[in-house]
Order: C-alpha cells, then structure tokens, then sequence
C-alpha cells in the first residue's frame, strides 16, 4: 500500500488531491492535484498518465506517495503553488537562489512558461545583491530565455563589480547550467535577444 494517513507536516497545496509527492532526502510532502500537474507539464502528463503506476489508481479519498528524492523542497513548493494558483503560499520575495532552483525545477519538468509572468518580478537586481545574488539571477534569465532582464542583471554585475572579475571568473561555472562564459557572450547575447 503506498498511501499513508495525512502528515501534520504536510504542506496541503490542494486539500482534495489525489496525489501526495514525497520530496528529497527529508521526505517532505505537498499535496497535489494531478490534473493541475498534468495540465502544467508534460512529464507530469506523463508520469500521471494511464502508461505509468504512479497514474494507476489515483484518488482523492485515498490519494498516492510519488518520490521525487532528487528534488528540492523549496523549489517544488513554489512550482506547485503557481501551478495550482496558489499564490498566497511563497512568501513576497524569492531569494535569488530560490529562483534560481526553481528554474532549473522547471526545466527538468518541462514548464518553464509557467515562469513567465512571475520571472518580471523576480528577475530585477537589486543593490543589496551580492556576486553570488546577481549570478543565479543571470542563470535564471538564461534559461528562462528572458533577454531583456539577462542585459540588466549582467549589466549590474559588471558595472558594480569590475574590480572582481577574477572571482566571477571562477563562480560562473559553479552556477550556470551550460559550460561558457557568460560575460563574454554579454554583448550579442543582450543586442540580438538570444534566440
């Protein structure tokens, strides 16, 4: 049997969910409405679809434990808050990091424009931004494809931080998901919109 009472530290996302994800080495629970995860991503289509257990059987009265073990807590929880329109549950300000993670969660999930409208709000430097703040936040621009807020961020980084090359140097690769240096594609990447 692969379903449990529920947990008093289980995060309910969708109160009549048929599915509860298991999430990381710590087993923390969010739970969820396949048909929301389905419609928001294609590997969920597929993973809750009728080809694969996990979609055998599902639930609601009685609803199913998915381990996701190589996934982040934080970043599932604000994944599945935007995608079951919960936007109550993150808190106002995500953490560079943060947006980060979830980005890269959203690429492994196929949905990355769920993070369309919430990337204008996110995607912006600040001055209390460290390098580190301003590198994820460079690598979420990336992959999100978001060329615009990509010149500002780099822009900010360089401007600011010109004395510190030889660290970013160094912290790029441990960062960013793709083996370049993104300070020397700044230029054509933020003229010709990175297609």
């Amino acid at each position: 049997d692969n379903t449990d009472p529920p947990s008093a530290s289980r995060l309910e996302m969708y109160p009549e969910g048929d599915v509860v994800l298991i999430i990381g080495s710590k087993k923390q629970q969010i739970r969820v409405d396949s048909a929301c995860m389905k419609s928001a991503s294609p590997v969920f289509r597929a993973m809750f679809g009728p080809h694969f257990s996990e979609g055998q059987g599902l639930s609601n009265a009685s609803p199913k434990n998915i381990a996701l073990p190589d996934d982040g807590y934080q970043a599932m929880r604000l994944l599945c808050a935007i995608i079951h329109h919960r936007h109550e549950i993150p808190p106002e300000d995500q953490s560079p990091r943060q947006i980060f993670d979830v980005v890269i969660l959203s690429d492994k999930y196929d949905c990355h424009a769920l993070l369309f409208y919430p990337s204008f709000q996110w995607l912006v430097p600040k001055p209390s931004h460290s390098v580190e703040d301003l590198l994820f936040l460079i690598g979420a621009s990336y992959s999100l494809k978001q060329a615009a807020a990509f010149a500002r961020i780099t822009r900010a980084l360089i401007y600011d931080n010109s004395s510190r090359y030889k660290f970013l140097y160094f912290s790029l690769s441990n960062i960013m998901p793709f083996n370049e240096s993104l300070i020397g594609k700044h230029t054509s990447f933020s003229t010709t919109g990175y297609h």
